[in-house]
């Protein structure tokens, strides 16, 4: 398995006022999958309901990982990628802090 942290960075990161809103339309356009990377706290909250209804209105399908731990460990990474392994995501969304960015798995 291949793991990558801060060393692989996302093509394209989205950030700034109202692109909660912007989500859906975004990432339909990269794919009809979408791994949703957050945190417990983030993901329990509404606006965070709204975003993933927002998806999926939009015609992703979404799993939503939210265990993730504020240090990163390599535990944690490896359970994110099985994740995403098992669903075969286009997109990945990381929604929160720096850590929920950061994990992609290399699509060779």
């Amino acid at each position: 398995m291949a793991i990558f942290a801060t060393g692989r960075s996302p093509r394209n990161i989205v950030f700034g006022r109202g692109q909660r809103q912007s989500l859906p339309a975004y990432a339909s356009q990269l794919g009809r999958r979408a791994l949703v990377v957050t945190d417990e706290r983030m993901g329990a909250e509404a606006d965070f309901v709204a975003m993933m209804d927002g998806l999926r209105a939009a015609g992703l399908a979404c799993e939503i990982f939210d265990a993730t731990p504020p240090e990163v460990p390599l535990a944690a990474i490896e359970q994110c990628v099985a994740r995403g392994e098992a669903f075969g995501p286009d997109v990945i969304v990381g929604v929160g802090g720096g850590r929920a960015l950061i994990w992609q798995k290399s699509r060779r």
